[in-house]
């Protein structure tokens, strides 16, 4: 008894809840925002490259092996060498422009036995390792290392993308959302003129018995409803339709009076504070992803160049001792009995063919994307040009329409008195105010339009 307590009133707490978050346009949008998959994976996406970017993506990061190999006789006492080992150690760090320094540690000791007596030799080595591109971003004429530099700009790439979706989502929201209100208007204008179709009816319907009409008339009326029948039908889909994308933009499924409902007072305010955007996101990931280019374009120039290579090792020679007295051989070590140095320049890379590819492969992806910012940029200035035409349209029709409005509550305001002196009809009365009533909602409708046209040239 007590779980099903609980159920309802969790199911009456939600459903408050519901109510009273969907109370405003503002709380449509915090939902939006905080539910759309497609924003929260952009900006999952974006977070991700932030940390890729502070550990640069792990491209120098030292590498450290270590192994150590031994030998043991089958029958091997624990308390006492064995008859081989080895061990290794291997430091190699990768440094920026193309460099590398590499240290590599070994030691090995072998036993042999001579006249029941343990003779101990032992190899230690060391050598140091330096590799080095022949064209470094330096040599290049640049300053900043291009792989930073690359990984910077792929952290603002992506951020840049998130808000690219972030407004694509609020826009497609906002649009769905006045196509919602105009569609709602839409139905009451449809559903007060069948209703005034059919008081029409009625009272042809009474005056045909009297003798008093034809029945022309009233089939004409009857075509007139059945026309606007259908106007309201696919008023009604598109609403719902409307309605359905907003539920999926947040992720709610409530009931539709949560949202046609809510209360949308300092709408374009509210919109504009929700993008707070200075920048075309979509133009500015256009700009970033040349910039990338030119980037990895150095980047790959300073990794596919030839490379100068140099090594030095130091070489000890350890007497072999007995056992016992394998500390004497490093006591007597000294300074190295030789060096080992050497020079290489490793030019596979010149005969490879890839620079060359490479450079066309570039060449073709930075083609691509500044033909795709161009395109765009043309995109963006024509529809520009086409929501400053449909503002001015609307404006217009929007002064039309208030002036119709105006004269039309006068009119209703005459048409009261003559209905009051009963010098016209109770359905005279009723047409006039059908009328008027929709002229209100028309006017409405049109404001809505010019509202949407003025947040979209802002926002884009």
């Amino acid at each position: 008894m007590k779980s099903i307590k609980k159920s309802v009133f969790y199911i009456i707490f939600l459903s408050s809840t519901l109510n009273c978050f969907s109370f405003t346009f503002e709380n449509l949008l915090k939902m939006v925002v905080e539910s759309n998959p497609e924003i929260n994976s952009a900006l999952i996406t974006y977070k991700t490259n932030v940390l890729s970017s502070k550990n640069l993506d792990g491209a120098y990061v030292p590498n450290v092996s270590v192994s150590a190999p031994t030998k043991l006789a089958k029958e091997y006492n624990w308390n006492t060498l064995p008859n081989y080992f080895s061990s290794n150690i291997t430091f190699f760090q990768p440094l920026p422009g193309g460099a590398t320094i590499s240290l590599e540690t070994s030691y090995t000791f072998n036993t042999s036995d001579s006249e029941k007596v343990k003779f101990i030799s032992q190899n230690p080595q060391i050598s140091f390792n330096l590799s080095q591109s022949l064209l470094p971003f330096w040599i290049q004429g640049k300053i900043q290392d291009p792989l930073r530099l690359s990984l910077k700009q792929q952290e603002k790439y992506f951020y840049y993308q998130y808000l690219f979706t972030k407004k694509k989502v609020l826009q497609d929201f906002l649009q769905n959302y006045i196509y919602m209100l105009i569609s709602k208007n839409e139905i009451s204008m449809y559903k007060n003129s069948i209703e005034l179709y059919e008081e029409q009816i009625k009272s042809l319907t009474e005056l045909k018995l009297l003798g008093n009409t034809t029945l022309n008339k009233i089939i004409e009326i009857e075509n007139s409803k059945w026309n606007v029948q259908q106007s309201l039908m696919t008023s009604q889909t598109n609403y719902e339709g409307y309605i359905q994308n907003l539920k999926i933009l947040c992720r709610q499924n409530f009931e539709n009076s949560f949202i046609d409902s809510c209360n949308t007072e300092n709408l374009k305010d509210t919109v504009l504070e929700f993008y707070d955007i200075e920048d075309d996101p979509l133009e500015e990931t256009y700009k970033i992803k040349l910039e990338i280019l030119q980037a990895e374009r150095i980047l790959e120039r300073q990794n596919s160049a030839p490379t100068i290579n140099f090594s030095i090792q130091p070489n000890w020679t350890l007497e072999t001792t007995k056992q016992d007295e394998w500390k004497k051989a490093w006591e007597n070590m000294g300074s190295p009995s030789s060096w080992n140095i050497s020079i290489g320049i490793n030019l596979s890379p010149l005969f490879l063919g890839l620079a060359k590819e490479n450079k066309k492969k570039y060449e073709l992806n930075y083609e691509d994307t500044k033909n795709s910012y161009n395109s765009y940029m043309l995109q963006k200035k024509s529809l520009k040009q086409q929501y400053t035409t449909l503002l001015n349209y609307y404006l217009l029709q929007k002064n039309t329409i208030s002036s119709l409005y105006e004269a039309g509550l006068k009119e209703l305001d005459d048409y009261k008195y003559q209905y009051a002196v009963n010098t016209i009809s109770k359905l005279d009365l009723y047409s006039v105010n059908t009328r008027i009533e929709n002229c209100r909602l028309t006017k409405e409708n049109i404001e809505l339009f010019v509202l949407l046209y003025e947040i979209l040239l802002i926002i884009n």
